[in-house]
């Protein structure tokens, strides 16, 4: 069997046109945000099917159905657009020397950054935690010189560490993992009982 070469960017989509690569960077992703909304309307729907408040629940389940799937459909629509607008997009302009960053995680505006003032990537563990103990995710995040940081992305761990090495290389920079090792894997838990 052959080896499972890894991801280029994390799996990020890559779209690149002229001097300019694209890097979709979607907060949420349009599938996930359509079958949570269908199976909640499903859910809410089953509540006056289920304690009798409707004459029959045949004919109420015939009603709520068709809801609930459009409802699916049209949250799945408008992310899938927005995702599509490449506002979600890192752009990165190489003759230029310009990034323009994703408006996401409270970016209400466009922010160009030139590369100049970027002085390194890095990835922050992410902390998860519920009853069965902590999971990690990690942060991909650039470091500009002003001291300041831009949030791009939250990823497993081998996707983080694949866009983080792909970014530190258009941008020169090797990432900064702060001790990734002495987070657990992130498909694993840590017992509970043992969090801090």
């Amino acid at each position: 069997m052959d080896p499972v070469e890894p991801r280029v960017a994390g799996g990020a989509k890559l779209i690149t046109e002229n001097t300019v690569t694209r890097v979709r960077l979607p907060r949420y992703e349009p599938m996930s945000f359509g079958l949570l909304t269908t199976a909640g309307l499903l859910f809410i729907a089953g509540i006056p099917i289920e304690t009798g408040l409707l004459a029959s629940p045949w004919e109420a389940g015939e009603a709520s159905l068709p809801v609930a799937l459009l409802g699916g459909a049209g949250m799945f629509g408008w992310q899938y657009r927005k995702v599509q607008s490449g506002l979600q997009d890192l752009a990165i302009d190489e003759s230029a020397r310009i990034v323009k960053l994703p408006l996401t995680y409270q970016r209400r505006k466009p922010l160009i950054v030139p590369f100049s003032e970027i002085s390194g990537v890095k990835l922050d563990p992410v902390p998860h935690r519920n009853k069965y103990g902590t999971r990690y995710t990690y942060m991909v995040t650039i470091d500009l010189k002003d001291g300041t940081s831009q949030k791009l992305t939250d990823l497993n761990q081998s996707r983080a560490n694949s866009l983080g090495a792909w970014l530190g290389e258009q941008f020169g920079f090797k990432i900064s993992t702060k001790d990734l090792d002495a987070f657990p894997d992130p498909d694993s838990y840590e017992d509970a009982s043992e969090s801090p």
